[in-house]
């Protein structure tokens, strides 16, 4: 009996991480011959959307660089001959993808390319080397990655698609190590840039900066202090710019593997964590990171880890056996998925995507109607009360700009929270237990 009974505590130790993470279908690749690089939801189909280099599902049915997931199957997309995808972007309800695709005519090798409901159509003069990443602003689709022309202007690294033509973002940019662009985004009305480059034009400057009169500005001199770290994502959360990759404080860096800027200053999220972030995602007020670590704010961490604007909390507790393979992740449907080079996780053939099993949004609408706020509106205190609950709460208070304006921890529940330096204004406040959180609204005046 004691044996069998050690058999079976062994058999379930053994699969309790396996059952973390689910296939879906079988995955891409057969046997597993590529990567998923990116992921994106289609606006219109709600569809997931993923690009690759790989040339089947897991099935083994003819899928090429670019897929569509509908919850149950598998979908081609288009009819290239193959090649690799290396991202995908959605824009003015398009499909724009990149990469090396091949075709019968060829198409020609320019790496920027738009879906026209059929198939793929190369972009006429467009960059003449790869392309990694996407961002829009006022219309006008911008684009980074690795590559010295873009239609008729000589410029590295960043392009813009307007009205059907490319054109060149930095003429004045001279390259001195380095030369790729990870990823953009528009912060404060500036373009920044995160990725692997430097330029002879800025003293110390290397991997993260924004786009100033057709050149790079540097930010921050002690972030870009010897340079060695790789910036591979940027994110706005709560207001700030947040900067990740594999840049750490032994490398001259002022912090270990991600950092935010407000426009004017650089600070830690608390303590960071203790390897590489590879992609970041926000969800229900809080920001996602994804990469090698094993530790976040101090604590066991495996691989994904989540921060509320105070403090690191771990997403997965299980070892990933294929960790260093993880490259992307997106949160779809309230669900966590995850995408790589991985083909299994501990056991589990996944080929490289897989979704968590353990639920994201422990939000519950009902224990909000438990929650009472009052006086509301109110000039200077805002009572409150939950009766749903003996633990104590933690309370985060956000503006209409996504921004916390107001945090604390392990409150009574029942008080009150001082709003007196607040502007006025609508605010939303956030309740938080260990297993669930509520919000409301209430009104300064």
């Amino acid at each position: 009996m004691r044996f069998t009974l050690f058999i079976w505590l062994l058999v379930v130790a053994n699969h309790h991480s396996a059952q973390d993470w689910s296939p879906l279908d079988n995955g891409l690749g057969c046997p597993f011959n590529g990567e998923v690089k990116h992921m994106i939801v289609d606006s219109m189909t709600g569809d997931l959307i993923v690009s690759g280099a790989f040339q089947t599902d897991g099935n083994c049915d003819t899928m090429r660089a670019f897929a569509r997931w509908n919850g149950v199957s598998w979908n081609s997309i288009g009819n290239t001959h193959g090649g690799a995808s290396i991202t995908v972007y959605e824009f003015r309800d398009t499909l724009y993808g990149t990469g090396y695709l091949l075709d019968e005519p060829p198409l020609d090798y320019h790496d920027l390319h738009r879906y026209n409901l059929n198939d793929w159509d190369s972009i006429p003069e467009g960059p003449d080397g790869s392309v990694q990443c996407f961002t829009e602003n006022n219309g006008v689709l911008y684009f980074g990655g690795s590559f010295d022309k873009c239609g008729n202007d000589s410029t590295y690294l960043l392009g813009r698609y307007e009205n059907g033509v490319c054109s060149g973002l930095v003429p004045n940019y001279k390259p001195s190590g380095g030369t790729s662009i990870s990823d953009l985004i528009f912060y404060q009305n500036e373009l920044y840039a995160g990725g692997n480059f430097n330029c002879f034009s800025v003293q110390g400057f290397s991997n993260f900066g924004k786009v100033s009169n057709g050149d790079f500005v540097s930010v921050d001199a002690q972030f870009n202090n010897t340079g060695g770290g790789l910036v591979s994502e940027l994110i706005v959360y709560n207001g700030e710019l947040i900067i990740a990759g594999g840049f750490n404080k032994s490398s001259g860096y002022t912090g270990d593997y991600i950092m935010k800027w407000d426009g004017n200053t650089m600070s830690e999220l608390g303590t960071g964590v203790n390897d590489r972030v590879n992609d970041l995602e926000v969800f229900n007020g809080e920001l996602y990171a994804l990469g090698w670590f094993t530790e976040a704010g101090g604590n066991s961490a495996y691989h994904i880890a989540k921060w509320d604007g105070l403090e690191w909390t771990a997403v997965n507790t299980n070892p990933i056996s294929e960790w260093w393979k993880l490259t992307n992740m997106i949160i779809w449907n309230d669900d966590l998925y995850i995408a790589g080079t991985f083909s299994e996780i501990d056991g589990v053939t996944l080929n490289g995507i897989a979704r968590f099993n353990q639920s994201l949004n422990i939000h519950n609408p009902e224990n909000s109607k438990d929650l009472k706020l009052y006086p509301n509106p109110t000039s200077d205190i805002i009572n409150y009360s939950y009766p749903g609950t003996t633990d104590n709460l933690d309370v985060q208070i956000f503006n209409l700009l996504g921004q916390c304006v107001h945090a604390e921890k392990s409150i009574p529940t029942a008080g009150s929270i001082n709003i007196l330096s607040l502007p006025k204004g609508c605010y939303k406040v956030i309740f938080k237990t260990a297993s669930t959180h509520f919000d409301s609204f209430f009104i300064k005046i």
